[in-house]
């Protein structure tokens, strides 16, 4: 039921062409900024413009400095660092790689500044062999969970102060809808330990 955009990075088109996502939602895909129309010469700015949530799903670790750091070189940076709307970030890479310092401390500097944060789901990762493929933590939340996160902070905008919101409100919404699988990282890091025997773990929620 909504209108939909799409942006892409060049990472983004190794994996699907940008006239997929042409032929799904009947409006032109944004690749770069630098190719713009006599409409929209800058498109990061008129996307920007337009947009009442930006979504930027899946988020990479590369997405994500380019985002700390004021990075502009990429569509998909430049719209959700000039967008005045809210911004969800759904990341989703390796679990070692969602740990690292690095990543860790982007995902902070975001929430501080304002960004909204899906928390990764499980999934398989595909750099291990098909035989040895258990879930792990790290894969993007599920669509279904994202776009209830959209509608409400469409609800939210539309109120009249998104980046006000408070990252308690933000968390209690985020711990309402969380998907059945969603874990945090201590429980993750056990189950990634004893992979080799599964097990059925118990979370009793802690808080």
């Amino acid at each position: 039921g909504h209108d939909v955009r799409v942006a892409m990075t060049r990472a983004a088109r190794r994996f699907i062409a940008a006239r997929t996502f042409r032929a799904i939602t009947h409006r032109p895909v944004a690749t770069t900024i630098w190719k713009g129309s006599p409409d929209e010469p800058a498109p990061h700015v008129a996307i920007a413009r337009w947009a009442d949530v930006v979504v930027i799903y899946p988020c990479t670790a590369t997405t994500l400095s380019r985002l700390a750091t004021g990075d502009c070189s990429e569509i998909v940076s430049a719209i959700a660092t000039t967008t005045r709307a809210p911004v969800l970030l759904a990341p989703s890479m390796n679990t070692e790689m969602l740990r690292a310092p690095a990543v860790a401390d982007n995902l902070a500097r975001l929430r501080d500044h304002g960004f909204f944060v899906a928390h990764p789901s499980l999934g398989i990762e595909v750099a291990d062999a098909p035989g040895e493929r258990v879930r792990r933590g790290g894969v993007a939340a599920p669509a279904a969970v994202v776009v209830r996160y959209v509608g409400w902070l469409l609800e939210r905008a539309f109120a009249g102060g998104p980046r006000a919101l408070s990252r308690t409100e933000w968390e209690a919404e985020h711990t309402r809808h969380a998907p059945a699988d969603l874990v945090d990282d201590d429980i993750a890091r056990a189950l990634d330990a004893h992979a080799a025997a599964p097990a059925r773990v118990l979370e009793i929620g802690t808080g």
